[in-house]
């Protein structure tokens, strides 16, 4: 094989590790909620709450979540998810809710992605 091959050889390897399988992030363990931020926006906040209103309940992030970024949290009860991101660079925050609870059975092994005005229980 000549230099140039090798070369070429040893390009394709790391384009191709780089890449990975293109299946996103591994699953999470079976007792976790993989939660991926999939969407254009930063998300701001992460709440889980048991009733409708998010008011009061915390946010299960320290810091925001990057797109592309994925949080792992345990599910204790069934819960609604709600995030907070901006509704457009530097515009006014918006909360996105969950149209009905996650049970930790349905959800806790799965991935969560938020995209950009609904969520997708993978």
């Amino acid at each position: 094989m000549s230099t140039m091959q090798m070369g070429v050889a040893a390009l394709l390897a790391l384009s191709i590790a780089a890449c990975g399988d293109g299946q996103g992030p591994e699953p999470p363990p079976p007792d976790r909620l993989l939660v991926e931020n999939a969407s254009q926006y930063v998300v701001l906040e992460l709440r889980l709450h048991t009733s409708e209103s998010y008011l009061g309940a915390p946010s299960v992030l320290r810091d925001p979540l990057p797109i592309g970024g994925v949080v792992t949290t345990t599910l204790a009860e069934d819960v609604f998810v709600t995030v907070f991101r901006e509704h457009y660079r530097l515009g006014p925050t918006i909360a996105l809710t969950t149209a009905a609870r996650l049970s930790p059975e349905r959800a806790h092994g799965r991935r969560l992605l938020v995209l950009d005005e609904l969520f997708r229980l993978e």
